[in-house]
């Protein structure tokens, strides 16, 4: 490993760090943006969060997760849910999550307008069907407002 940290021919340039400065900032806006990104408790996670795409017929290198202000004292004013994607492979993916059809999302309003990551605003949500579609390296956060 160290061979490969200390390889002068992939050592990052400004754009590159300056880049990942901004787009770690924009997870961090999206964090505060709600209470449900930050539970309190075991069992607020237990009640809230649920994770899809799991099993044997699970999509590699394909993290979906969803967090629901739909059980118990609601939390943010704002959002009933959101859905958070974790695409970590080099081709776009596709899931279908019956739960949501016909429940809109939108991307968040972070991720339109990032100057960190723009491919991000090419992820989609069909409502009728609960198809997410993600595009490759790509962490995209879909929320349900109220």
């Amino acid at each position: 490993m160290n061979r490969f940290l200390t390889d002068p021919a992939i050592k990052p340039g400004f754009d590159a760090i300056y880049s990942a400065h901004l787009y770690f900032e924009d997870l961090l806006r999206i964090r505060r943006s709600s209470p449900l990104f930050r539970l309190q408790t075991g069992e607020d996670v237990k009640q809230r969060v649920k994770f899809y795409n799991v099993g044997p017929q699970q999509q590699p290198a394909l993290i979906v997760m969803a967090i629901s202000d739909r059980t118990g004292r609601a939390l943010d004013p704002r959002s009933k849910s959101i859905v958070a994607l974790f695409n970590v492979d080099k081709i776009p993916k596709q899931i279908d999550i019956p739960d949501y059809a016909g429940i809109p999302l939108e991307l968040h309003p972070i991720l339109r307008r990032s100057y960190a990551d723009p491919v991000v605003a090419q992820s989609h949500y069909a409502c009728p069907t609960g198809t997410f579609s993600i595009p490759p390296r790509t962490t995209a956060v879909f929320v349900e407002m109220r």
